[in-house]
């Protein structure tokens, strides 16, 4: 433990910034099985806003084979893990400005950015403690390569919405290399059928984002946790994540480590502390479980207004 609390100094100390948006990892989803795949998909459109975060696509592939994967000895465990389980996901989002009818830069508003990762994921429990690791190395690319345009232009062609303009401005090509983890520690008040609560840290360092994170979560009603001695074959809960972040770095608004040219915004524009909420509610059966939400963040830059989205999530196993 002495050097995971060495890497959460250090990277307070390097710097930080908040996260992507489809976080998965923590016990508010846990499965029953080591082995599943979940998709995930944001978009504020379901609150009736298109701008900011303006969608999120997540894939997470977990199987017990991937732990013969040689990659994994890069990524932190617990000593005396009870159980580790090993991933690999996908992930793409793109971030507007407030409105995507003007052809022009709005200087001062968030620049349009498509991003795209992929990245390995390892998670380690110790069940007594109710202690949960989860590290992550992530490989991938912001700008025109992560076919951000593409995406939206295709979901407003189907949905019928006006096409965007301005993504000819959007953040240059540059690579993603990142490194993340997240500890989350369950608290006191665990009622084993119908309650749970947790605390966590998050760290995150590389060419995209730079972060520390900190937070609380918790459930209500019947569900599985990795701590939980009786299985409830059907599950259904509401849950609550709240989190605050200290920012240092965003690619996707100060532009990448390599072609820094044309419009980004220089750190004195961009808040230092963001305020996020998620709610939502999950119902799982036998094979499958099914999650939506909405989530509620203050504002990112100073010029900028606070905003919300939702989103869904189908996971089998």
């Amino acid at each position: 433990m002495r050097s995971l609390f060495f890497f959460y100094c250090t990277s307070f100390a390097i710097s930080t910034s908040f996260a992507q948006e489809i976080n998965n990892y923590s016990t508010l989803f846990d499965v029953r099985d080591s082995s599943y795949t979940r998709i995930s998909y944001d978009n504020d459109l379901f609150v009736g806003t298109d701008r900011f975060y303006t969608q999120g696509i997540g894939i997470d592939v977990f199987s017990y084979n991937l732990r013969r994967n040689p990659l994994n000895k890069l990524l932190f465990r617990l000593r005396n893990s009870d159980r580790d389980r090993f991933g690999i996901e996908f992930r793409t989002h793109g971030c507007t400005p407030t409105t995507i009818l003007s052809d022009s830069v709005l200087v001062g508003d968030r620049p349009f950015a498509g991003v795209f990762s992929v990245g390995i994921v390892r998670s380690s429990h110790q069940v007594e403690r109710r202690l949960r690791l989860v590290s992550k190395f992530e490989l991938g690319m912001i700008g025109p390569a992560a076919l951000g345009e593409e995406i939206q232009t295709g979901i407003h062609r189907l949905t019928g919405d006006d096409l965007p303009l301005g993504w000819q401005h959007q953040i240059k090509n540059s690579p993603i290399i990142n490194y993340s983890t997240r500890l989350e520690l369950g608290t006191g008040l665990f009622v084993p059928r119908y309650f749970y609560s947790s605390v966590f840290g998050q760290a995150k360092i590389g060419t995209f984002q730079t972060n520390l994170s900190a937070g609380v979560e918790f459930s209500v009603g019947p569900k599985n946790t990795s701590y939980s001695e009786r299985k409830h074959r059907y599950e259904l809960y509401a849950y609550s994540r709240s989190e605050a972040t200290l920012v240092g770095y965003d690619a996707s608004l100060m532009g990448g480590i390599v072609n820094r040219y044309g419009y980004y915004l220089p750190y004195s524009e961009i808040n230092p502390f963001v305020f996020r909420q998620h709610v939502g509610v999950v119902f799982g059966a036998p094979h499958f479980s099914l999650a939506f939400n909405l989530a509620f963040t203050s504002r990112e830059i100073k010029a900028g207004i606070p905003h919300s989205w939702g989103g869904v999530q189908l996971t089998f196993y």
